[in-house]
């Protein structure tokens, strides 16, 4: 798992964190359809170093959180993220289709 990975999974749990993709925006000072860009992986948009600390910033979590695994993911957020995951590959799939 690479780190764009790491912080698609952990952007999940933040955006759980605060409520909604939305507050999560506000807190880090960007626009809403940043975070949806970078959530899109056919979209080309990563999650540079600054956006990851201010993340962290914003939801209370040390330096460097956004770039480890946590292997602490309850059920609701494991299904968020299978949910989206599978979403992006049936589109894809009918994309290259």
């Amino acid at each position: 798992m690479d780190i764009k990975e790491i912080r698609l999974i952990n952007l999940f749990e933040a955006i759980e964190i605060t409520g909604s993709q939305i507050k999560l925006a506000n807190a880090i000072c960007a626009k809403s359809s940043y975070l949806s860009q970078i959530k899109n992986p056919e979209h080309k948009t990563n999650m540079g170093n600054d956006v990851a600390r201010r993340i962290e910033a914003s939801i209370y979590k040390p330096h460097g959180w956004m770039d480890r695994i946590h292997h602490a993911y309850n059920s609701s957020q494991a299904r968020s993220i299978k949910k989206y995951l599978l979403t992006c590959i049936y589109k894809c799939r009918n994309y290259i289709l």
